[in-house]
């Protein structure tokens, strides 16, 4: 044996080396990963994706307070819920402009959101709104460029909103 063949032997040796760590390094991740998910008894990661409903594909920017109240009731007695569906999310179209604090408000199709919220959460979903960051989101409605995300809150009963 010359000594090239025994540093090509050593290079070979060597190679396969590195082979069996990188593949048992990848198997205990693999392995590690694949208990989480298979664990009985304690919460799984991501065990079912979030689902949900947005207004954006069927109804665009004309969505309206009675629409979602209509979808919400779908959902409930479709057994989407039972589905594992969670969200029901207003897309663009909801905002009416800002108050004099620069705090966005619905628009006139949203008369009362916290009456339409409490609805939502009554039959068992979440509600999602949406603003954009950019100053004019697609609909040209009220983004929260150069703002604080704020949302107006109408006041409890009895108090003035100035």
């Amino acid at each position: 044996m010359t000594i090239q063949d025994m540093v090509n032997s050593r290079i070979v040796i060597a190679e396969r080396l590195r082979f069996l760590w990188s593949a048992s390094v990848y198997l205990v991740v693999l392995l590690l990963v694949s208990s989480i998910f298979q664990s009985k008894g304690r919460a799984q990661i991501a065990a079912r994706p979030p689902m949900g409903w947005s207004s954006w594909n069927h109804l665009g920017s004309k969505i309206t307070d009675k629409d979602v109240r209509s979808v919400a009731d779908a959902m409930a007695i479709n057994g989407m819920r039972e589905a594992g569906y969670k969200y029901i999310n207003i897309d663009d179209g909801w905002q009416g402009g800002r108050d004099k604090e620069g705090k966005i408000f619905p628009n006139d199709r949203f008369p009362d959101m916290q009456a339409l919220s409490a609805y939502i959460h009554s039959k068992g979903f979440k509600l999602g709104i949406y603003s954009s960051p950019g100053e004019n989101p697609v609909q040209g409605s009220k983004g929260e460029w150069g703002t604080k995300c704020r949302m107006h809150r109408p006041s409890p009963p009895g108090e003035s909103t100035s």
